[in-house]
């Protein structure tokens, strides 16, 4: 869609004034009153633009009389104006189209008019307004109208075709946010614009814009790139604190282009730990730059980067074995401290049994060395001793739950801090997959609680048992004549 050519044939004019800024289209041209469009024909007119755009048409008369319209103009005051109006009166036109941005798109209708406009602002300028279009946009299309085109950065483009798909290279929200850790920016206003929106992955022969482009580019580039920055007005300020501490000064204007400044900044904002990173590039810029400036830095620059960060990288992957290691060392170490918890329960057991059966063999044997016969072994006294001693059992048995219990919490709280205390360490899914997900812990308890289940009944009742023997053999029971009374009652 010719909008110039559209806006000659509505109006049946053969020149008009137009002008297309960033935000704006602007038409100006005179016409005599009798070759006007109907009102069906203006709002078709008006149709023709985006519908995304604000459009008013501003009429004046000879008599200096205006009249605005849109499409939500009614006809009545449309005809009403020219009502008094002779054929031969030259009618002023101007036409002002407000542009928008919606769905992170803004129309542009003569792409030469609209770059003409551009490429004649300076520096400043286009950082300002730039700043306004693309800000808290994930990418922003320039939905061209008139010419067959297409380029685009990794979040610009300029299309022609509505066939053609753009979607973002980058996260330009997540690629701000992380930049605030790695570099700080006092600019003033404050820059919300990334090397990215201007780094052109696809372009043409002869693209007017590719050296502005290029330009903002290497300039965003050294804003991110450096420890501090800023841009003030046309001035360019950057340090770079590494082994050596580094400031440049420059002229926006005069900056040239050079992609190595954008591959630096690339390798620094992509994958792994940007603060790292950051300061393994600071300092290699700064032993580079000792005898020559950082806008010259060369492809060497960025090799020596990256070789340092991969001997970085290996002196921490070490660092990251041992740790893993240490975590597998502690984790086998408070499993083993579960699994004995259930056997220590046991043990206590056994040893319970072994004194409680060496007790009554020894009361055995005193009355058999005795001058009583065998039958009044179990007189009222052995027999409440014996059964003091299992009363006493069941205390121990309490006893021993409670501490197998309370070891089991321990241990349980000592795993969730080891976990805790290696978060920093390792990442979520690293811990996940170090501690099994918590299974053979789990497993463990699961046995210890199983183990604590079985050994209990198994106390319990053999003191249960024990009790009901001694009272059955006993010649004098305590016990059962004391139960038979209370319920004999």
């Amino acid at each position: 869609m010719n909008i110039i050519e559209l806006t000659k044939s509505t109006f049946k004019i053969s020149s008009i004034a137009y002008s297309e800024r960033i935000k704006v289209c602007q038409f100006s041209f005179s016409q005599k009153r009798e070759l006007f469009p109907s009102y069906t024909e203006l709002c078709n007119y008006i149709n023709l633009f985006n519908e995304r755009d604000s459009v008013k048409i501003s009429i004046t008369s000879p008599d200096d009389a205006i009249f605005s319209f849109s499409k939500l103009k009614p006809e009545k005051d449309y005809t009403d104006f020219f009502t008094d109006l002779l054929p031969d009166d030259d009618m002023t036109v101007n036409i002002e189209v407000n542009k928008n941005i919606a769905d992170c798109k803004l129309s542009v209708y003569s792409y030469s008019e609209f770059s003409k406009d551009f490429l004649s602002n300076d520096f400043q300028h286009l950082i300002s307004i730039f700043n306004c279009l693309i800000e808290n946009l994930d990418f922003l299309i320039f939905d061209v109208l008139d010419t067959d085109i297409f380029w685009c950065t990794k979040t610009m483009a300029f299309i022609h075709n509505k066939n053609i798909l753009f979607s973002p290279k980058v996260n330009r929200k997540e690629r701000l946010d992380i930049s605030k850790s790695v570099s700080y920016n006092y600019s003033n206003p404050c820059i919300e614009l990334l090397p990215d929106d201007f780094f052109i992955l696809t372009d043409y022969n002869g693209n007017i814009f590719t050296d502005i482009f290029n330009r903002f580019t290497t300039v965003l580039s050294l804003l991110y790139i450096s420890s501090i920055s800023s841009i003030n007005g046309n001035q360019l300020k950057c340090q770079i604190n590494g082994q050596r501490n580094l400031s440049f000064h420059y002229e926006c204007d005069s900056v040239k282009a050079n992609v190595e400044l954008y591959r630096i900044y690339d390798w620094i904002y992509t994958d792994g730990n940007p603060t790292d990173k950051s300061i393994i590039a600071h300092n290699i810029i700064s032993l580079h730059c000792k005898f020559t400036e950082i806008i010259r830095t060369d492809e060497k620059t960025l090799s020596s980067i990256i070789s340092n960060y991969q001997l970085y990288l290996k002196d921490n992957a070490n660092k990251y074995l041992d740790a893993k290691d240490k975590v597998s060392e502690y984790i086998c170490d408070i499993v083993a401290k579960v699994g004995n918890d259930a056997t220590e329960l046991l043990s206590d057991f056994k040893k319970n049994l072994v004194a409680i059966f060496g007790f009554m063999i020894t009361v055995v044997l005193v009355n058999i060395v005795s001058d009583r016969p065998l039958s009044n072994i179990f007189t009222k006294d052995v027999t409440v001793i014996i059964e003091l001693t299992l009363f006493g059992s069941l205390i121990y048995f309490l006893i021993c739950l409670y501490e197998t219990i309370y070891k089991l919490k321990k241990n349980k709280a000592a795993y969730e801090a080891l976990k805790k205390n290696y978060s920093d360490v390792f990442s979520a899914e690293e811990i996940e997959q170090l501690f099994g997900k918590d299974g053979l812990y789990n497993k463990s308890k699961n046995s210890v609680k199983t183990g604590i289940c079985i050994y209990s009944i198994l106390w319990v009742s053999f003191v249960i048992i024990a009790v009901i023997i001694v009272e059955k053999i006993s010649v004098n029971p305590f016990l059962l004549p004391m139960i038979s009374g209370v319920f004999m009652k």
